[in-house]
């Protein structure tokens, strides 16, 4: 009885031991939390019409990051735009479109979670019949940081009208009477004519393409990063101005893209144009740049993705950019403060400021040199005008004593008429030409120590002599 009770105690260990390894593999492996589905799942588009799809994602667990590669039949249908209004994900990381695949990377600023919208697409139908599929490839991925959360990833089908291809038998022909007009459309066999094909208003995310025909015809663009194109945008409307203006998310600010106008006649003929490039317009960003007070900094050096400008007296500098996360750093008196800013795609400026935590004010050089310049100026000026009155004063003063009470003398002769065809002692000599030549240069001339003090000695001479002369009265 004991041995059946000790076999029966082994044989219950063993199956629990080998039960627990056959549960392990199944307890690792992950709960799936998340799908990323396309909407609506069924719709049914026919030749010609524009139809969109979009892009959500559901999840349980915070996602940061998502990728999402797509596939669509680009025999059947025409990628033509994108948009991400109302997003959840604000940040683009990445974007490639065209040729039947489109891959979108976009993260957000903070953990989000719920039921998510990444984006609409817009698509064109071009197949007459049939069914096609757009697809969530497996390649796609949701991240919580580096964290990797697992999804599964949905469809969408598209059915295009009957799905009984059009006969293969060949049709009969038919035999037209040549019309007596040569313009009768069923006997034009030529395709319109291009010319002046060329982009215009161009901004941040728009672009505007314009070309002529020789002859009333449909207008259609096709671009994209290459020549391989991929987007779309046309106008329904015939004639021989054409002008497409093309909006779309997928052109970003100081992008290079390719594009070609194609053209189609009343009766059918088409023309295709050669490869032609544009590039989109930068953003401008305008930064102002405070110090600790609030108050602007002048002179501030403000890098932006390795392009520099510094603040004007008002604080501001101004640089072009383009569109997504850009490194910024702001210099000023050896206080450096660095971020990273994001620049949105559908804005033709944006405006920033920052304020430095602390700094140490700097006296703009100007203030230092310009009234020290000025200050100097006055002084020399001054030291220059008593130096050259001093002088002009003495003879001006000396001059009106000979002129009221000196007799013809020494003095006269040095300062008087220096014409020697004049008469020295002519009492009037000082009204003559010369004398009022020689008067102006005396003014500014300074005498020698040897007449000067001969003047000093005449005119106290002069002073002594009206004292003593008798009263005329």
């Amino acid at each position: 009885m004991h041995a059946n009770t000790t076999k029966r105690r082994i044989l219950a260990i063993f199956l629990s031991v080998a039960l627990s390894i056959q549960c392990a593999p199944v307890l690792a492996v992950p709960a799936i939390s998340a799908n990323i589905h396309l909407s609506p799942e069924t719709q049914i588009v026919t030749k010609g019409n524009t139809f969109t799809i979009a892009i959500g994602i559901t999840t349980s667990s915070n996602v940061k990051e998502v990728e999402v590669n797509l596939s669509y039949p680009s025999s059947q249908v025409a990628f033509q735009d994108v948009s991400y209004s109302g997003s959840s994900f604000s940040n683009r990381l990445d974007w490639t479109g065209g040729g039947g695949n489109i891959r979108i990377v976009r993260s957000s600023d903070s953990l989000v979670t719920g039921e998510l919208p990444l984006a609409v697409l817009t698509f064109k139908v071009a197949a007459e019949y049939g069914t096609g599929t757009i697809r969530v490839l497996d390649t796609s991925t949701l991240k919580n940081g580096s964290t990797p959360i697992s999804a599964i990833f949905g469809s969408a089908t598209i059915d295009f009208g009957s799905a009984t291809p059009p006969s293969t038998q060949p049709k009969p022909t038919t035999t037209f009477t040549r019309l007596a007009s040569p313009s009768d459309p069923r006997f034009d066999a030529t395709p319109p004519v291009l010319s002046n094909i060329q982009s215009k208003q161009i901004g941040a995310n728009t672009v505007a393409i314009a070309w002529t025909t020789n002859e009333p015809s449909s207008s259609k663009v096709e671009y994209g990063l290459d020549t391989n194109y991929g987007l779309t945008a046309e106008e329904s409307l015939k004639g021989t101005g054409h002008s497409v203006t093309l909006r779309s998310a997928f052109l970003q600010p100081n992008g290079l893209y390719h594009y070609r106008v194609t053209s189609v006649d009343a009766s059918g003929n088409t023309v295709h144009s050669t490869d032609f490039v544009f590039t989109t317009r930068s953003v401008l960003y305008a930064i102002t740049v405070k110090g600790s007070d609030g108050k602007p900094l002048p002179r501030a050096r403000v890098t932006l993705n390795g392009q520099t400008a510094y603040t004007e007296n008002d604080g501001k500098a101004f640089l072009h950019s383009s569109a997504g996360e850009q490194a910024l750093t702001v210099s000023y008196n050896e206080i450096n403060m660095s971020k990273t800013v994001t620049i949105a795609p559908d804005k033709s400026e944006q405006i920033d400021s920052v304020k430095l935590a602390a700094h140490r004010t700097l006296i703009d050089s100007r203030y230092i040199i310009y009234p020290a310049l000025v200050l100097a100026g006055l002084l020399v000026g001054i030291a220059s005008r008593a130096y050259l009155l001093k002088y002009p004063l003495t003879i001006l003063r000396r001059k009106k004593n000979r002129f009221l009470n000196m007799t013809i003398s020494s003095m006269q002769m040095e300062y008087g008429d220096k014409n020697p065809a004049h008469n020295p002692y002519q009492v009037k000599r000082m009204f003559s030409f010369w004398g009022v030549w020689n008067s102006f240069v005396d003014v500014f001339r300074r005498p020698s120590k040897k007449v000067s003090k001969k003047i000093r000695e005449e005119v106290k001479a002069a002073g002594l002599a009206k004292k003593s002369s008798p009263n005329k009265n």
